[in-house]
């Protein structure tokens, strides 16, 4: 389409702009205040690793924009701030949700996209980890077998897809298939 390739660009050259780092790694805030996007105050820290506003959402959009438009450098971003995520849920710094959206499931199926895409391995042991810690969070006490987010008035669980134990699942099969979604399931989060 045309000028699609300069929006890749303008779009890369503010990631690259408000990509932050530390000890872990790349990432990109959550958020900006009018006043963090003047610069009279720095960006908040790294920010929980999910899909919707985390690490692992971003990382895995700059890989796409990236093979798209031909640019290494973004994919050498992608792949570290994908380690960085790993590193970060090494150290605790773990969302004590399963869903989706900004939960762990998010986190495993975007970084497991990262890693398919690029083929390097050293993300696998990582996403092990994160999909043992998923597990973790089941509750066979409730309806659907995952808390996620908050529960509903009538006090059950959502069953829902992006905030619910349907795409906590969804997820996990991914994962544990070892293959992405045939359904192509995770295109609607612009994943695949």
């Amino acid at each position: 389409m045309p000028g699609q390739l300069e929006a890749f660009g303008y779009i890369g050259s503010v990631l690259d702009a408000w990509r932050q780092a530390d000890t872990f790694g790349p990432f990109w805030p959550a958020t900006l205040s009018l006043e963090q996007y003047r610069g009279d105050e720095p960006p908040s820290g790294r920010p929980r690793p999910g899909w919707c506003y985390g690490t692992s959402g971003v990382a895995r959009a700059l890989q796409l924009a990236g093979l798209a438009a031909g640019e290494p450098a973004w994919l050498t971003t992608a792949y570290e701030a994908g380690m960085g995520c790993i590193r970060a849920l090494d150290h605790g710094l773990l969302p004590e949700e399963a869903q989706l959206c900004h939960g762990l499931a998010g986190t495993l199926h975007c970084l497991g996209r990262i890693e398919a895409t690029a083929g390097g391995g050293a993300l696998a042991a990582g996403l092990e980890r994160i999909a043992a810690h998923v597990l973790g969070l089941r509750d066979l006490g409730t309806p659907f077998g995952f808390v996620t987010g908050e529960a509903s008035p009538n006090g059950r669980c959502d069953p829902g897809w992006l905030q619910g134990a349907a795409g906590v699942l969804s997820a996990l099969h991914a994962y544990a298939s070892g293959r992405m979604p045939e359904s192509g399931w995770d295109a609607a989060l612009l994943l695949s």
